[in-house]
């Protein structure tokens, strides 16, 4: 049987991707420093490696209150640079 070589690539790039994530999640659950980081740096983290933020804006996380989803909770993040800022509510 044959399988055209652009079919074969997409799948094996895209069980290289299914394998880094499943080993990403489970090194995060597993790593023992990642419980002594506070939450808010945690969060602080993401927002500046998901969203590509630049190093030079301040990344501010608000207190958490409850969401209305359950086992969730809401957290305003305050992202400023010089006199501009722009918060946003995210999920956690």
């Amino acid at each position: 049987m044959f399988i055209p070589q652009r079919r074969l690539f997409a799948v094996l790039r895209r069980s290289t991707v299914l394998s880094l994530l499943l080993c990403l999640g489970c090194s995060a659950q597993s790593n023992p420093q990642s419980g002594s980081l506070d939450v808010n740096q945690r969060i602080e983290r993401q927002v500046h490696a998901y969203f590509n933020v630049p190093a030079d804006v301040n990344v501010k996380i608000g207190a958490r209150t409850p969401s209305e989803f359950p086992n969730y909770e809401t957290v305003p993040v305050t992202l400023s640079r010089g006199e501009k800022s722009q918060t946003m509510e995210f999920l956690v």
